[in-house]
């Protein structure tokens, strides 16, 4: 499961054809094909837009970021299941539960 780590202050993501554009500062872009990212984990100050944070979830594409000082605040987005293991197992085990008689 790659992390993607965003770790320098006032950076930006943006997402074009299903490649996630990384600019941090004054330095050349960087660039990640999303396809090969589970997880972003923001722990500076990131600009990104709603579109962006959308495709991510799409894609199944975990966001966590931490803010203010220490980190103390978090915020977390999910995104889609592709089939999640422990859902269906879970399911499974409901309608294995025997139905209660109606009184």
């Amino acid at each position: 499961m790659p992390t993607l780590y965003i770790d320098h202050e006032d950076t930006t993501l943006d997402l074009r054809d299903g490649v996630l554009h990384i600019r941090a500062g004054d330095a050349a872009p960087r660039r990640v094909p999303l396809n090969f990212v589970d997880r972003v984990v923001l722990r500076a100050r990131t600009r990104l837009d709603s579109a962006v944070l959308a495709a991510l979830a799409d894609a199944g594409v975990n966001l966590l970021a931490f803010g203010g000082r220490g980190g103390q605040r978090v915020a977390h987005i999910a995104g889609s299941a592709h089939g999640d293991a422990r859902r269906r197992w879970a399911q499974a085990l409901m309608l294995a539960q025997p139905v209660p008689a109606h009184a």
